[in-house]
């Protein structure tokens, strides 16, 4: 299980990263619940080790919730929207992806070998450039991300064996969540 401790331990990291800038810059972040132009809209593929802390996570909550973001789940296609997307807001807001935490945000990245930034074209309209330390390192968090995937794909001893890459939905459908499943799917350290 250590991997999934890493991965807690890397959202823990964003998270306090995440409010660092969202302090620092609060009238610079126009980011709401329910945004029109919403990140949600969609259907996006995940690594396993998210795939299989969002499933675990939705164990957690109350049966009739499970229930509901299940069958939004089973319904979901890739031209659909996230289907945790649920009247303008994300049904396991409080485990929501790496991804998902970080959007909107400035994010500092290579591309073809060039540094570049970005971030939601709604925030830091009244600032000419983003300073460094108010972005986001996203090849750092990648690199990380991947070696924490890359140790879960060597730790699990379930059937059937983890995939690369999951819809949400079908991670959603997987069902580490159910005591009966979770012994069937194992990760040894």
């Amino acid at each position: 299980m250590h991997s999934l401790i890493e991965y807690e331990l890397l959202m823990a990291d964003i998270d306090q990263r995440c409010r660092e800038i969202l302090d620092r810059f609060e009238n610079q972040i126009n980011c709401v619940r329910g945004c029109k132009g919403n990140c949600c809209r969609i259907h996006l593929s995940i690594s396993a080790v998210e795939a299989f802390r969002l499933s675990v996570a939705l164990g957690a909550y109350p049966r009739h919730r499970r229930t509901k973001i299940r069958a939004s789940a089973a319904r979901a296609s890739t031209a659909d929207p996230c289907p945790l997307l649920d009247r303008g807001a994300c049904s396991m807001y409080a485990d929501r992806l790496l991804l998902c935490r970080t959007h909107g945000l400035p994010m500092r990245h290579h591309y073809r070998g060039n540094p570049s930034v970005g971030c939601c074209q709604k925030n830091f309209r009244r600032q000419p450039s983003i300073p460094d330390d108010a972005c986001i390192d996203l090849d750092r968090l990648n690199a990380r991300l991947a070696d924490i995937n890359r140790r879960i794909l060597s730790e699990y001893r379930g059937s059937p064996p983890l995939r690369q890459r999951y819809l949400i939905g079908e991670a959603l459908l997987l069902g580490f969540d159910s005591p009966g499943r979770c012994d069937r799917h194992r990760v040894h350290s």
